[in-house]
């Protein structure tokens, strides 16, 4: 038994001891660890030199949304189509006027309003006229094509218009 001993001894040498020391970055070669060797998130920003670093051949369309570029964003396309109805003068039981607008063709209607207008000066009338009804024009498959509102004129006597307005964007694919 102690000849065993003493072979393993002598066939080791010093590297008994030398594999009970810890090793450091100086005895380590460049690019010889593996990444499935090193501990979970040991390597970050300050390892990583980012410039360096190539896009991802899968998300070379990053920069899109449903490959929409920022120019093609709502923000940057929405429109307000705007109607007006023919003035009407109410009564004491008021007077009912309607109107509706629609986008174009390749647009779809993401929401709308409307209100009684002074025809003299174009601002908005006061609250004794209801809009009674205000809400979305829908086509045959369901998608909003523009807006449509329903109001009373309840001020005898007063001539008032209602304008109806709905806001506009492309129609995505």
């Amino acid at each position: 038994m102690i000849a065993v001993l003493a072979l393993v001894v002598a066939v080791g040498g010093n590297g008994w001891g030398y594999a009970a020391k810890k090793l450091d970055g100086d005895t380590i070669a460049r690019k010889s660890i593996p990444g499935n060797r090193l501990e979970p998130s040991s390597v970050g920003t300050k390892q990583v030199n980012e410039s360096l670093l190539a896009t991802v051949p899968d998300a070379a369309n990053a920069g899109r949304l449903a490959g929409l570029d920022k120019s093609q964003f709502l923000s940057n396309q929405a429109r307000v189509a705007v109607a007006t109805a023919t003035p009407v003068t109410g009564l004491d039981n008021g007077v009912q006027s309607q109107i509706s607008v629609s986008c174009q063709p390749t647009e779809k209607a993401i929401g709308g309003g409307g209100g009684w207008i002074i025809p003299t000066d174009e601002q908005p009338s006061g609250l004794k006229l209801p809009v009674t009804f205000s809400g979305p024009v829908l086509d045959g498959e369901g998608q909003v094509t523009g807006w449509l509102v329903f109001g009373r004129n309840m001020e005898a006597g007063v001539s008032r218009l209602l304008r109806v307005y709905a806001i506009c964007v492309p129609r995505t694919p």
